[in-house]
């Protein structure tokens, strides 16, 4: 009987579930509270009040109302988002521009996890005046489960707009609630 009840004790402990989480541009990670760490100092703008901005965006179609936009203008110095996790999994969503007047719409995304490079993500404008809203920019899924670190980079020369919105990401929690 106690090696029955041993077993169906192990079975129970083991079994996990899947959660989403949520990094908000500026309400941080939904389970820490961690803000998205955004470099240089003074190179983002929060902009769901920003008057001087020539991007305007529909505050109800981003996430929790709020972005932070960064335009790295020509020869200007690269920009990054560092996002910090405990999961298997992210997805990064950033709003796209099109033509917007006066105003780089490039948008050119490398991308790194725990410091390995992963890619990059570019978006090139249409004649079209819509923006993108929503747009899966990076994914990184089957990682094993534990701290993950990744880095949003700009570096294009010529000039590119970055408008992050929020990433979600993927949580093993035990049964109980306690992280896997």
């Amino acid at each position: 009987m106690c090696l029955l009840f041993c077993i169906l004790l192990q079975v129970t402990l083991s079994t996990a579930t899947l959660w989403n989480r949520t990094i908000d541009d500026t309400n941080g990670n939904s389970v820490s509270g961690q803000l998205p760490v955004y470099s240089p100092a003074g190179y983002f703008s929060p902009n769901s009040n920003c008057a001087a901005c020539t991007v305007k965006l529909d505050s109800t179609q981003v996430f929790d109302g709020t972005w932070h936009d960064s335009s790295q203008l020509d020869k200007g110095p690269p920009v990054s988002i560092t996002l910090s996790f405990t999961g298997i999994a992210i997805y990064v969503f950033c709003v796209l521009a099109n033509n917007v007047e006066n105003t780089v719409t490039t948008s050119d995304i490398i991308f790194s996890l725990d410091g390995a490079p992963q890619g990059r993500f570019t978006h090139e404008p249409s004649s079209s005046p819509d923006y993108i809203y929503g747009a899966n920019v990076f994914t990184a899924q089957g990682l094993e489960q534990g701290l993950h670190k990744v880095v949003l980079t700009t570096d294009n020369p010529a000039g590119t707009l970055l408008l992050f919105d929020y990433a979600m990401y993927t949580c093993v929690m035990l049964c109980f609630g306690a992280t896997a």
